[in-house]
């Protein structure tokens, strides 16, 4: 998944559990949502002040972790900025039975 806007973090995983009857498009989308509802750790502010983000990004995470956010400040969808709509998923596994796929996210 996406990290942030400018692709400057790479990627990072995330495990959907999946039950033997199958995967819903609900149960994707609950997934990613609660990825980015994740609270923003020490580590990544780090990297995001290190690659030099866009100052609005660092200012809304600045500010959600020194108390100044409302209620959902803090997570990690903060550095996503305006890259909040669902595209779609790519294979990202060339097995036949291999389940890796790339979330891709739009403006």
């Amino acid at each position: 998944m996406p990290q942030d806007e400018q692709g400057l973090l790479g990627l990072a995983t995330s495990s959907c559990p999946v039950a033997a009857s199958g995967l819903t498009a609900q149960q994707l989308l609950a997934h990613v949502h609660a990825f980015y509802q994740q609270p923003l750790g020490p580590a990544l502010l780090r990297q995001a002040l290190e690659a030099g983000l866009h100052q609005q990004a660092l200012a809304a995470v600045w500010a959600a972790l020194s108390g100044g956010g409302g209620g959902g400040a803090g997570v990690r969808g903060l550095l996503l900025g305006s890259m909040c709509s669902f595209e779609g998923l790519v294979r990202a596994s060339r097995e036949p039975r291999g389940n890796v796929y790339e979330l891709r996210l739009a403006s």
